[in-house]
């Protein structure tokens, strides 16, 4: 079984639970026949897009909170970008959920490019920033100095920015997305 569907179906079995129903009345609700929920909830099947949006509104969860992995205690989360979640469906040749994060105070959003030999040390931004980086070409080293992770092109990593940090490219320019997510209260 695939990690995605494993992820998939102990949301769907969580949150149906949590909701009181059983599998005849989420197919009710959902127009999801019941055959096709309960191979989700095994961890088999391929659902659509529509399919999970169809749950998630018959179980009154957000789309992603079918779809991520329940928080760990890991301080630098990472998704490859070569694991994805959802299916293709209407032209899009892939759809991945890398990380969802409450409303927080400000996100700002930045291209990152990263010349051979780079590294760039930043220090701590203020207390419960996390940052949010995806490389998009070439290849970097990121994370909290001293924990730090390699992210091939299309990989994800979330990490707290409130300590000295690092980004180095490794074998050539990387070209990489961050978004930086600051607490509420620095808003």
């Amino acid at each position: 079984m695939d990690r995605a569907a494993q992820i998939v179906a102990a949301n769907v079995r969580h949150h149906r639970a949590r909701a009181q129903l059983s599998l005849a009345d989420l197919a009710r609700l959902s127009g999801v026949a019941k055959a096709t929920l309960s191979s989700l909830e095994a961890g088999v099947g391929n659902p659509t897009i529509q399919t999970l949006w169809s749950i998630a509104n018959a179980l009154g969860a957000g789309f992603s909170d079918l779809l991520v992995e329940p928080a760990d205690e890991a301080e630098v989360h990472v998704v490859r970008g070569t694991v994805g979640v959802v299916t293709p469906e209407d032209g899009a040749e892939a759809i991945e959920l890398y990380s969802r994060w409450p409303a927080r105070g400000i996100t700002e959003s930045y291209a990152i490019v990263l010349g051979e030999g780079t590294r760039y040390e930043a220090g701590p931004h203020a207390m419960g920033t996390v940052e949010h980086l995806i490389v998009v070409e070439g290849a970097a080293f990121a994370g909290p100095a001293g924990k730090l992770v390699r992210l091939e092109r299309f990989d994800y990593a979330r990490f707290p920015a409130d300590r000295p940090h690092v980004y180095e490219s490794i074998d050539g320019p990387a070209r990489c997305l961050l978004i930086v997510s600051y607490a509420p209260h620095q808003a």
